[in-house]
């Protein structure tokens, strides 16, 4: 659910998965998380699906307001990583 929802708004991101990878258990376990998804969005993390927090550090990063076709106007680059 969460990659779908960063997808429509045109964010690209970085899934990692901590299943497969222990790297990505141990970026995991450095934000001090041990459940999943955990979604890295600048310095914030959102863990579960929660639309509100999402869009909330999206605008943190830079996201400056939305057109009426949903796209995404950014005032900065802006990249999520998506942990599950």
């Amino acid at each position: 659910m969460v990659k779908v929802y960063i997808s429509r708004k045109g964010i690209s991101f970085t899934e990692r998965n901590v299943s497969l990878n222990s790297a990505d258990k141990e970026a995991l376990l450095a934000l001090g998380r041990s459940s999943i998804p955990v979604t890295r969005i600048g310095n914030i993390s959102v863990v579960g699906y929660k639309p509100k927090d999402i869009d909330t550090a999206l605008s943190a990063a830079g996201l400056r307001r939305w057109s009426e076709r949903n796209a995404v106007v950014r005032t900065k680059p802006l990249r999520a990583t998506c942990i599950g």
